[in-house]
């Protein structure tokens, strides 16, 4: 049995795939199981999967209505959500970002635990490791050896920063309107780290110029304490959340991502 055959049947519904792309597969349509619009979610990586699964369970726990597995790929049955697009170039619209991923940090601190691997050289080395060479070959052998160099430092510093449970992959593609209050999707990827490693993408990506982080930076700091890192352990995440989306362009081909990792190098070269 396929899997939308399983869900129509499991469900009640005649389920159709939404096509994009994504690791993850989704499928959406009337459950009459449920009596609603309803939304699956399908992860195949078992460690995402439970992320998604308690974050949702703890956070919104309104929007979940089912889980279970499939060929050993778990899924998640969601409410649907009418959702728009956030219109990103309002003024004011940074500043919100900035009080919604605060309070995502506080909430999600409060009510969820993650462990802390408290050492960032240890898993840049790992993570570098894991790149083919030839992603290898894009990071440059002096960006390496100066981060060699530095370890011991950004890593005391780092392990003195404040942790916090983060969404591991904010970003607009991931925060929505619904019903005119902005929504937090997505939390395979959560994971306990320090709340700047949040940033480094977005900062990269949608939150690209001095003006943007100035009122992401306000809007967060009005609800929540977040120290700057030093220039040296910031270089530190740009490298790690780069070689990860060089890892992540392997098997999910988007040439705008991919440059978007080569850009964020460039910026910690010598």
């Amino acid at each position: 049995m396929s899997m939308i055959n399983y869900f129509d049947v499991k469900y009640d519904g005649e389920f159709k795939e939404l096509k994009n792309n994504s690791t993850n597969r989704h499928f959406y349509g009337y459950s009459n199981l449920y009596n609603e619009e309803v939304f699956i979610k399908c992860i195949e990586q078992s460690i995402l999967f439970q992320s998604e699964v308690a974050m949702t369970r703890f956070l919104y726990p309104d929007r979940l209505l089912d889980t279970g597995e499939i060929k050993n790929i778990g899924f998640i049955l969601y409410r649907w959500m009418d959702l728009e697009e956030l219109i990103i170039d309002q003024r004011n619209m940074f500043y919100e970002l900035g009080i919604k991923l605060a309070k995502f940090h506080m909430e999600a601190e409060q009510r969820c635990g993650f462990d802390f691997d408290s050492k960032i050289s240890k898993k840049i080395k790992e993570l570098f490791n894991k790149l083919p060479p030839v992603c290898q070959h894009i990071i440059s052998d002096s960006t390496m050896s100066r981060f060699y160099l530095i370890s011991d430092y950004i890593d005391a510093e780092y392990q003195t920063t404040n942790s916090t449970i983060i969404h591991g992959d904010f970003g607009l593609r991931n925060v929505k309107l619904f019903k005119s209050e902005i929504v937090l999707l997505d939390f395979e990827r959560c994971r306990r780290d320090i709340a700047w490693m949040d940033l480094i993408k977005f900062f990269n990506r949608e939150a690209n110029t001095p003006e943007k982080k100035k009122r992401f930076l306000i809007g967060y700091r009005c609800v929540k304490e977040l120290p700057e890192p030093s220039h040296q352990l910031k270089m530190a995440l740009i490298l790690y959340e780069a070689m990860g989306i060089l890892k992540y362009t392997l098997t999910h081909k988007n040439t705008m991502f991919f440059q978007m990792a080569v850009t964020m190098l460039n910026s910690i070269k010598e």
